[in-house]
């Protein structure tokens, strides 16, 4: 069986979404003849995982310096400074500004920057041990992709950049302009080095095409894993329950809409609100509390903050609707939220809002997995049919078809095995496995 090293900064037991995507591909990849060897960094609580995971320390670099200069290092400098964040917050003060421009300087160009020397050793002492046949990178962070760059200049082996979000062309970046157009010139030499370009929606690989002209670029969806799941059997809420999980970006991923369209229906006699819970499960922002409050439907919405994994996914399965909120912006068209492959594994009618000419619209139309809507009264509609099952029935019907259960990380890591399989089709003799010393600094990022 060959052997592939997987470079991700982000690996269960972290809880964030993005650490799904490379441990369903650890996990499944064996299935279609490629051993996986995780590089990740070192985690604070047992990991439950089949592969074998190399971890490594990290150094918080933004941490370092705010403890350096008197600040707390775990907390933000908006906090420790009382500068409020409100929603779609556009850093508009002159202190907000500072805090921004230092924080991108001092973090350029990742700000997990300070994994890279840890990471990169680790990687060697791997590649002289024993034959690593390719490796795969995923961001973000995009630190990996400058690790795997590195190992690629000196060991010569076939590297696929997995890119679960695109680099320099997210729209959610926004970086000063003179780091924005050095960052752009860091990825294209990065990432001209890479044998394949993988990311998660067609409209995203196009976007690298364009970048990246010469590089192959491939679309591998993202997914869920089919075992994954709460440990029992969840029963449904009595409550008439709307879940969102996950982030909400300050705002981008913004819930008034929903909201509107509650009121609107409590005023009318269409909803009893004593039945209904709006319920978030994420990073907390304070901005949602204090809109919820202004509404007055503090006795409705439940803001929960993080919880573990487990939690959250048996809180969607328990759920009578799952919430998907699009940011309404045009390059958010091509983006799958990972979010909605594990609203797709809990088999629960989805609710989105925004994006109506988008890939998310796409897949729940194929799917028939739920309904999107754009307007106040569209979504009015949409929540009151749902309700009205939940009312006659005890719950909404699920009308997703078999297509639901295409979208797995199975399926993910059999095109990625194919991807794999083409690279290293040939002979990769000549690989110079010497060339980097494990003791020796590594050389600046870049």
């Amino acid at each position: 069986m060959k052997k592939v090293l997987i470079i991700a900064f982000h690996f269960p037991p972290a809880t964030n979404i993005g650490a799904m995507r490379p441990y369903g591909l650890s996990k499944y990849l064996p299935l279609f003849g490629w051993e996986p060897v995780v590089l990740t960094v070192k985690a604070s609580c047992p990991r439950d995982c089949s592969a074998r995971v190399i971890e490594t320390e990290y150094d918080d670099v933004a941490g370092r310096v705010k403890a350096s200069l008197g600040f707390d290092p775990r907390a933000g400098l908006h906090e420790q400074f009382n500068i409020d964040l409100p929603k779609n917050f556009a850093y508009s003060s002159w202190r907000s500004r500072a805090i921004k421009l230092a924080r991108e300087i001092v973090t350029f160009p990742d700000e997990k920057k300070g994994w890279y020397g840890y990471a990169l050793r680790a990687a060697v002492r791997t590649l002289k041990a024993e034959k690593i046949d390719a490796i795969i990178s995923t961001s973000s962070p995009v630190i990996s992709h400058l690790i795997a760059g590195r190992l690629k200049d000196e060991f010569g082996m076939p590297w696929v950049a997995d890119l679960r979000d695109l680099w320099t062309q997210n729209h959610y970046c926004d970086r000063p302009r003179l780091l924005r157009t050095m960052e752009r010139k860091l990825e294209k030499r990065t990432l001209a080095k890479a044998d394949a370009l993988v990311t998660v929606s067609e409209p995203m690989a196009d976007a690298l095409r364009t970048l990246h002209g010469r590089t192959p670029v491939h679309c591998v969806m993202n997914g869920y894993d089919e075992e994954d799941g709460a440990d029992a059997p969840v029963p449904l809420d009595p409550l008439f329950t709307i879940t969102y999980t996950g982030t909400l970006y300050n705002g981008k991923r913004d819930p008034s809409l929903l909201f509107s369209a509650l009121t609107r229906l409590f005023d009318a006699g269409r909803l009893d609100r004593k039945k209904v819970r709006v319920c978030f499960l994420g990073k907390p922002e304070s901005w949602l509390e204090e809109e919820v409050r202004e509404r007055g439907l503090g006795d409705v919405v439940d803001i929960r903050g993080q919880v573990p994994r487990k939690e959250a996914m048996a809180s969607q399965q328990a759920s009578h609707l799952l919430l998907l909120l699009l940011w309404n912006h045009e390059q958010e068209a091509g983006v799958y939220t990972a979010k909605i492959f594990e609203y797709l594994r809990a088999r629960r009618p989805i609710i989105a809002i925004g994006g109506k000419n988008g890939v998310v619209a796409e897949i729940l139309r194929d799917t028939g997995a739920g309904r999107l809507a754009e307007s106040e009264r569209e979504l009015s509609g949409i929540i009151a049919d749902y309700y009205d099952e939940y009312v006659r029935y005890g719950a909404p019907r699920f009308a997703g078809n078999e297509l639901c259960r295409k979208f797995t990380f199975r399926a993910a890591a059999g095109n990625y095995a194919s991807i794999l399989d083409g690279l290293t089709a040939g002979d990769q003799a000549g690989r110079d496995e010497g060339a980097l010393s494990v003791s020796g600094t590594p050389r600046a990022i870049g």
